[in-house]
């Protein structure tokens, strides 16, 4: 008898040890569909403002395009949070950015910003090419930026978003910090041929 049982027992611990090893398909979690997102061309920031309460602020985002030589120009986006109802919290600030569309040959990165309970709005960043080989190519990557303190009145950068740029050996090249200080030093600046600088202001009312 007890042969037969302990006959059972390796039987069912062979069983169990195969059936461990069999391939289950699992439901997808939240970073398995952001990962594919962002194979995809989609990225979003978020930003807790929570701590703003029911303050009143005119928000104003700008968006700043920089090339090899320096600053080009800026672009204005603003959301006025004006006599604001005392049950009118800020909750989140939001940043997308999706796949890269073609519009008549120029190619464009549509950044949408949003405040929750307040709406959102889009803004066209127009991406510029890299020759290599006599053809155009786009190599565009995003990256944060660090937030070291809250201020108002101030612009405050939030998101990186820019080109690549070529080695002396012709490859194509985008590494560097992961998260980009706040004070803006970091090589993938210094090196990118064309970025943009997307911020806001706090402006008290």
């Amino acid at each position: 008898m007890m042969k037969k049982i302990l006959i059972a027992m390796l039987f069912l611990m062979a069983f169990g040890a195969v059936d461990a090893q069999k391939i289950k398909q699992i439901q997808p979690k939240t970073e398995d569909i952001l990962q594919m997102l962002e194979i995809a061309g989609y990225k979003l920031y978020v930003w807790d403002l929570s701590f703003l309460g029911n303050k009143d602020y005119d928000a104003v985002f700008s968006v700043r395009e920089y090339d090899k030589f320096g600053y080009v120009s800026d672009g204005f986006m603003t959301y006025t949070m004006n006599n604001l109802p005392t049950h009118k919290m800020w909750k989140t600030m939001s940043m997308g950015f999706t796949p890269v569309q073609v519009q008549d040959t120029i190619h464009i990165e549509n950044v949408q910003i949003t405040v929750a309970g307040m709406g959102s709005l889009g803004y066209p960043l127009v991406l510029l090419p890299l020759q290599r080989n006599g053809l155009k190519e786009y190599h565009y990557a995003y990256r944060p930026i660090a937030i070291d303190k809250f201020e108002t009145d101030k612009f405050i950068p939030i998101a990186f978003y820019g080109s690549a740029f070529l080695t002396e050996d012709g490859g194509v090249r985008f590494c560097g910090d992961s998260i980009i200080p706040s004070n803006l030093d970091s090589d993938i600046c210094r090196m990118s041929p064309h970025y943009y600088i997307i911020g806001v202001a706090f402006k008290k009312l």
